[in-house]
């Protein structure tokens, strides 16, 4: 193999140079994982400043998996010197556990699952349940809750993804907002007059007589129960005057005009409320009495976010604390010398024994801000529109105060039970509206459909292929702004399989009675599914009967649906309990070459296996049934990552069958021993507890977990383990990064980085050029050998791929995430032979990406009606009168920041004399394409202006167009960069009427109606710069990822 004659020359860098072990030892992360680990996974306070270190995180979460230990009968000593192995492991690198475990073992949420399965029966009543229980995970509350975010007071209604929000911990950034419909909404009330209103699946943190920190639902909420609330500080909020017509109180509450003002602008617009509606008492007791009862409890909740905690009373409120006291003295006050005065001299030992005598002193927040307060009574409010947020990294956030619960995890559903469209309800005497429907109404009930947005990857949808509606699920994605909070896959069965084999036809299935309805040409569907997914990547494809041949527990029910991601299929209720071995670390040299460390990988393995379980009992779960079937089963997946590092260092190129050897040799070894490590885990702990009834009961005596591996997406972990992702190859040998002063710096992967300085070819130039393509494919100034062992995704036939994921397969007891990268000239039979042979080689499902189907996709077609010729002698004198004017050295005008899908961008807009001039854009953080092409934007825009072109007609051309990556945000839905910097025009001009035709003349066909017809394919929402930092994104495992900032999300 040519690859070897450079394998031993790979630095291994698996242990640390120092000898340190257990606690001593110092996390080996990189430079890159750092800023990841800040960004997503450490604790922040109150003002959002980190205040966990990377090894605090490891040591955080080593300590709370431990504590599993004690209920085995453990000693202080003996968990002590688990969570010390445990920490080594993880501070090594050597395995990591999901994104959820990191961000919450050892926090209050203690949510440590990603991903659920819920069922769906055929009947309304389970159909809803389904929806309840769906509304459990996201749960809602109504959209004039007051947060606090980085620009001040916002209500939770108009908060979009990308925003950063308060929470427990500090600041956090928003995932999602979620629509989510009207719904019976309850007002909890508490003693001190505080009030949030929401589902009564909501769940707030409530503190027990023993000071425990705990979540409850507010259906479960009884008088006397405290709730914890969260005292922070009033941040961001733009520095203007409150109009003066808001000091006239109605009974609608808060005034937009009040949210999102500064701390001063607050303090100002509070002083005249309460010189005017307020007063002090002798004893320096502070009341306001206000207009409203809705108004009185917003402006209590405004004044705990500025630190002035306070009664309410009906119409008045009453500030009940010390600190909340002092805190309005400083900060408020009064503009009446009489009422000021007094607020000066009044002693606060004074003032609280008054608010004691009355009963109305309140406890003190205690040393992290946490504020007290007892539930009076919940009652119900109604029917309400409701809202809520996805916050990954906290899963909460202060909503009016109260700290609010967010369960991130996605859902898995099969609709595969659900009676076809039309078909009869005997119970109504009418007809079924089918799954379609129903998948319409679970995408509701999580996440808005966005107008014209394109988020996915929240849930999981299955339908089986002999279902009678399945040509409508197949394109039921066609359109992209349908179900965007889904992915689908179809679930294929053998006796499909054979037909499209064979050319011939398969019965479909009604399911409420089992009987067939109709045939269909198998053919037919089979080519469908292969057209969409070459389009788009969806449908994706499960093989229903091979998951089923694995089942280890098919007397408590048919596996029907996987996680979202699709690598873990799950029976109704189950959950995902993941981690993953970094192959990476499993190096040794012998005889002077690199070779697989054996003893340290089943050392690992049997340490990971033992984590994994100890998760399982930490774990706090967000329904009863799910912690039932959870821990009936007991599965675990333990999976690998970095299997293209290992590769490289040992020399052995990805597409070879001494890789796909390898492969198969590691996956069966941790099978193997983990197998083993469950058996032992039974014999100290029990077997699981549904063992008698498992196919495994033939196999084993007794064994812990019902599975034991998963090839699962390691996203965000391998970047923190600063590898490659699962058993993907290495998406690119460098990449360009773009960093705050929009330079272009080449990333170079460190393997290909330390070969090519061994080598002696390493320049600058090279790796800027190789940066520029990805690939090695053509390089003549990199060896032979070295290009042929860096081969990257796309240069690896579809073919090989698939026959990595079937080799890991073979010993793996769950599914295999990976993506099968096509070029994007690959052609609809590229994809059908790819299906096919995942069939015959015994995957369970396949994940396709066509590079560049997911792009952007907005295509003109038709021509408007032709300008009409100048007439003789015009053609100079309209070439003149379009000749831009001067710039002149001064301009004034303003800079409006709108959110859109790749982040902020900042657009100023300026004028002259003569009228608009120019237009500037600035792509906050973002750089590369994104940023370019907003600069040549507002570059045109401002020629046009200083030519005399109408601005109208500029918001014309530019409204409109779309991106792959459109957002809501308070005002509509902003479609692209293009369309945000026409919106802020637009703006600016109708602020500004006089400035409509100052300049110069109207363009020529302004009067003319230009039909441009704009056609939009569906083709899916992944935009090639990543959201939050610019940098190119990678499509692995299934997932969109940035290695430069750890962003991802499922495509």
């Amino acid at each position: 193999m040519t690859g070897h004659s450079r394998g031993n020359t790979v630095a291994l860098n698996n242990r640390s140079s120092s000898n340190s072990h257990g606690w001593a030892l110092e996390p080996q992360i990189t430079a890159n994982a750092k800023v990841v680990l800040e960004r997503r996974y450490l604790k922040k306070d109150e003002n959002g400043k980190i205040v966990e270190t990377s090894r605090g995180l490891f040591e955080r979460v080593a300590k709370a998996i431990a504590s599993a230990e004690r209920n085995y009968g453990k000693s202080d000593s003996e968990v002590e010197r688990t969570a010390e192995r445990f920490y080594e492991m993880m501070a090594r690198l050597e395995f990591m556990p999901n994104s959820p475990t990191l961000m919450n073992a050892g926090k209050e949420l203690g949510q440590l699952s990603a991903c659920f399965v819920l069922p769906i029966g055929d009947s309304m009543e389970e159909i809803f349940d389904a929806i309840k229980y769906t509304a459990l995970i996201h749960k809602c509350l109504v959209p004039e809750t007051l947060v606090m975010t980085d620009c001040g007071c916002r209500k939770l209604g108009s908060i979009s993804s990308g925003q950063w929000i308060e929470t427990h911990e500090g600041m956090d950034l928003v995932d999602s907002r979620h629509d989510n419909g009207v719904q019976d909404v309850f007002s909890v009330e508490t003693e001190e007059g505080n009030r949030i209103v929401g589902t009564a699946l909501h769940r707030l943190m409530t503190r027990s007589a023993t000071g425990e920190l705990s979540w409850k639902t507010i259906g479960q909420l009884r008088p006397g129960d405290k709730l914890v609330m969260k005292l922070g500080g009033w941040l961001g909020g733009e520095n203007r005057s409150v109009p003066e017509q808001l000091y006239m109180f109605a009974e609608s509450g808060v005034d937009d005009g009040l949210i999102g003002v500064d701390e001063k602008s607050l303090c100002s617009y509070l002083r005249r409320v309460f010189t005017e509606n307020g007063w002090i008492s002798p004893a320096g007791v502070v009341c306001v009495e206000v207009g409203s009862e809705r108004l009185a409890a917003e402006l209590q909740s405004i004044l705990f976010y500025l630190g002035i905690p306070s009664n309410r009373e009906a119409l008045r409120l009453t500030l009940s604390t010390r600190s909340a006291f002092m805190t309005f003295k400083e900060k408020v006050g009064f503009d009446s010398l009489v009422l000021s005065k007094r607020l000066a001299e009044s002693e606060t030992d004074v003032m609280v024994e008054e608010l004691e005598a009355t009963g109305q002193l309140h406890e003190e927040p205690d040393d992290e801000g946490h504020y007290y307060v007892a539930v009076r009574e919940v009652v119900s409010a109604g029917r309400r529109e409701v809202v809520d947020l996805t916050i990954p990294g906290k899963h909460a956030y202060l909503a009016n105060g109260f700290v609010s619960h967010n369960s991130g995890g996605g859902t898995g559903f099969s609709f595969s039970r659900l009676r076809p469209a039309n078909d009869m309800v005997k119970s109504t005497a009418g007809v079924s509206s089918g799954p379609i429907s129903f998948m319409e109404v679970f995408n509701a009930a999580t996440e808005t459909i966005k107008q014209g947005g394109t988020r996915r990857g929240a849930n999981m949808g299955i339908l089986r292929v002999d279902h009678p509606d399945i040509l409508e699920f197949i394109t039921c994605k066609r359109d992209s702004t349908k179900l965007t909070n889904f992915n689908i896959s179809v679930a294929l069965t053998d006796i499909f399989m054979k037909a499209v084999e064979e050319e011939g036809e398969y019965d479909l299935l009604n399911p409420r009675s089992r009987q067939p309805v109709r045939k269909m040409k198998a053919r037919k569907v089979f080519d469908l599914i292969v057209n969409m997914a070459w389009r788009n990547g969806e449908p994706g494809i499960v093989f229903l009967d091979r998951i089923n041949r694995d089942n280890p527990t098919p007397k408590l029910g048919e596996i029907e649906s996987t996680n979202p991601c699709g690598e873990q299929p799950l029976l109704p209720y189950e959950s995902c309990n993941l981690g993953s071995i970094n192959l990476a670390k499993m190096l040794t040299h012998k005889d002077g070459r690199p070779s697989v460390d054996w003893e340290r990988l089943r050392g690992t393995v049997r340490l990971s296996v033992r984590f994994l379980d100890n998760v399982i009992d930490v774990n706090r779960y967000p329904l009863k049934q799910i912690e039932e079937m959870t821990k009936a089963n007991r599965k675990i997946g333990l999976g690998v990552m970095g299997f293209a590092d290992m590769l490289l260092r040992l020399g052995v190129p990805y597409d070879t069958e001494e890789a796909m050897k390898l492969g198969r040799d590691i996956m069966k070894f941790i099978n193997d021993e983990g197998h083993k490590m469950s058996v032992e885990l039974a014999e100290e702990r029990g077997s699981f507890p549904s063992f008698a009834q498992s196919t495994l009961a033939d196999r084993y005596k007794n064994i812990r977990n019902a599975t034991v591996t998963t090839i699962a997406p390691t996203g965000t972990i391998s970047i923190i383990s600063a590898v490659s992702s699962g058993i993907e190859p290495i998406f690119a040998v460098a990449y360009v990064r773009n960093v705050m002063d929009k330079d272009i710096l080449p990333e170079v992967n460190p393997i290909f980085e330390e070969v090519a300085r061994e080598r002696g070819f390493y320049t600058d130039e090279l790796m800027k050029e190789i940066a520029a393509k990805g690939s090695l494919k053509e390089m003549k100034m990199v060896p032979e050998d070295v290009g042929r062992l860096f081969v990257t995704a796309l240069d690896i036939s579809p073919q090989w791929h698939i026959r990595m994921q079937a080799t890991f397969q073979e010993h793996t007891d769950n599914a295999v995430s990976k993506t099968v990268n096509f070029p994007k000239d690959a052609t609809q039979k590229d994809v059908e032979n790819v299906y096919m042979q995942a069939f015959e080689l015994g995957c369970k499902g396949v994940t396709v990406y066509r590079y560049g189907s997911r792009e952007d996709q907005v295509l003109s077609v038709g021509e408007g009606p032709k300008e009409p010729k100048a007439k003789e002698g015009e053609a100079e004198e309209e070439d003149a009168s379009r000749l831009p004017r001067a710039r002149p050295y001064v301009t004034r005008g303003s800079t409006q920041r709108i959110e859109t899908g790749c982040g902020h961008l900042y657009v100023t807009i300026n004028e002259d004399e003569r009228g608009l001039c120019e237009v500037f854009t600035q792509m906050g953080k973002s750089g590369g394409c994104t940023a370019s092409q907003a600069e040549a934007v507002g570059r045109l825009i401002s020629l046009a202006l200083r030519s005399g072109i109408e601005p109208e007609a500029i918001v014309k051309q530019l409204k409109g167009i779309r991106c792959p990556s459109p957002l809501w945000q308070p005002g509509g839905m902003v479609l692209s960069c293009s369309d945000a910097v026409a919106k802020a025009l637009e703006r600016f001009v109708k602020d500004r009427p006089e400035l409509t035709g100052e300049g110069g003349t109207k363009a020529a066909s302004a009067g003319e109606e230009v039909a441009v017809k704009q056609n939009y394919v569906s083709k899916g929402d992944v935009c090639p710069e990543c959201p939050e930092c610019g940098s190119m994104v990678e499509y692995v495992e299934g997932c969109v990822v940035c290695r430069t900032c750890g962003f991802s999300k499922c495509w």
